[in-house]
């Protein structure tokens, strides 16, 4: 099962695998991302994912539509020789254009070696007419009759009904269907359990309803990592209402446990985000510290005494992971027009020394508004001395480089001494 494409770079490795080549518009495009280490061990400070629609007219005009670019997970460690594995789950538009060829791009940033990325090609499909209305509900006896591997024990064969339930309540209510997945949460077998627990999550989706996450605080308990942390992604899939789960889990004696909060709580969103990012500050281990740094993004960058922290901390901090972080943080906020106040901190990085600093600032500036200052900065990105600083300030845009960009753009195409920076540049003035 899956689509498989791969590349590698620097010892590494990272495979796309979709649970589909063809979805349909409106729907979701799943899968999974495996990135395998190399020799050392390192950490993966950011996961991209581009979702690129284009099409060449029959007089060679290009017409593209750039539908998802963003990270979808944040400082990894990868282990060497070992792999990890990010679950994909984006939702295309409902007017994703059916004559379009797509393609789905995903990068690891990867410090101090060459970027693993990988890309795969899918189909999206118009709306189909369907027979039953979407009121229709299914029955518990109904979704095991339509899904029998929902109650057998074969993890695969589990998981590809969950997906078939999962893209189902497009046509259907299946709410009866995360009936079916929470009597699995017990299961002896851990996969079966974790599985159920993410498409679950996912049939729900974002709620208020405090009783869709009650059947999963019982599960808080279990001790494999790996499970606690798929369990911090559902409560992500559940939007305000899995706050609760990740309050259960902000004190859990597991590290790993409590960074992953850190990381989701910005995507939850929910009334105790600045609380529970507090604790996450407070904790004495260093790295959920700095997801409690991260925590702080989102919505809480409309509170001056939040945003003033977080400049603070990235610009004065002694740890560098710290630096970092806080200007992860602070990366959208210009979606919160606090982007003026939040522009020093980035002055502070352009000319660190470590080029984990100076890659943060150059994925983030091209998309802010245009200023004077804003280009001061780009011209010092493109003329950094290393050239994965500079690789990541060219391949800020998949395509359709900003007007006021192109001329920086431009010579970065033509005059950049390394052809990958050359080859990104030239990409992104595609139109």
């Amino acid at each position: 099962m899956g689509l498989f494409n791969s590349m590698f770079g620097g010892g590494t490795g990272l495979e796309i695998s979709l649970d589909s080549d063809t979805v349909e518009a409106g729907a979701e495009l799943t899968g999974t991302l495996t990135i395998r280490g190399g020799k050392k061990a390192a950490r993966i400070t950011k996961v991209v994912v581009k979702v690129l629609g284009s099409r060449v007219g029959g007089a060679g005009d290009f017409e593209h539509r750039i539908l998802f670019d963003d990270a979808i997970a944040l400082d990894l460690a990868l282990p060497a020789s070992e792999s990890v594995e990010v679950p994909l789950s984006l939702s295309l538009p409902d007017d994703a254009d059916p004559t379009h060829d797509y393609q789905l791009t995903a990068t690891a940033d990867i410090p101090g070696v060459a970027d693993p990325s990988a890309k795969v090609s899918f189909t999206v499909t118009g709306p189909e007419e369907v027979e039953h209305d979407s009121t229709t509900t299914y029955t518990v006896d109904e979704v095991l009759g339509q899904w029998p591997a929902l109650s057998g024990h074969e993890v695969e064969a589990f998981r590809d009904a969950a997906v078939e339930l999962y893209e189902a309540k497009e046509n259907f209510d299946v709410s009866a269907g995360a009936e079916v997945l929470a009597g699995r949460f017990h299961d002896d077998d851990l996969k079966i359990r974790q599985t159920a627990t993410w498409w679950y999550a996912r049939i729900l989706g974002p709620t208020t309803d405090a009783s869709a996450v009650a059947p999963l605080l019982p599960l808080t308990s279990v001790d494999d990592v790996d499970f606690l942390q798929g369990l911090v992604s559902a409560a992500g899939a559940l939007g305000p209402a899995g706050e609760a789960l990740l309050a259960e889990l902000v004190r859990h004696p597991l590290p790993e446990v409590r960074r992953s909060v850190g990381f989701e709580l910005t995507t939850v969103g929910g009334p105790r985000q600045r609380e529970l990012a507090d604790v996450l500050l407070r904790d004495t281990d260093v790295d959920v510290a700095t997801s409690g740094l991260k925590a702080l993004g989102g919505k809480l960058l409309r509170e001056p005494k939040v945003l003033a922290h977080l400049v603070s901390v990235a610009t004065r901090s002694d740890t560098l992971q710290m630096r970092v972080h806080a200007l992860y943080a602070l990366q959208d906020a210009h979606e919160y027009d606090v982007h003026e106040a939040a522009f020093p901190a980035f002055e502070a990085n352009v000319k660190s020394e470590d080029s984990w600093a100076r890659t943060t600032v150059a994925e983030t500036l091209p998309e802010w508004p245009e200023s004077p200052r804003l280009m001061h900065l780009l011209e010092q990105l493109a003329a950094d001395e290393d050239s994965h600083v500079r690789c990541k300030l060219a391949n800020a845009f998949h395509a359709s480089c900003p007007d006021h960009l192109r001329p920086l753009w431009e010579r970065m195409a033509t005059q950049d001494p390394d052809e990958e920076v050359r080859m990104y540049a030239r990409q992104a003035l595609e139109d």
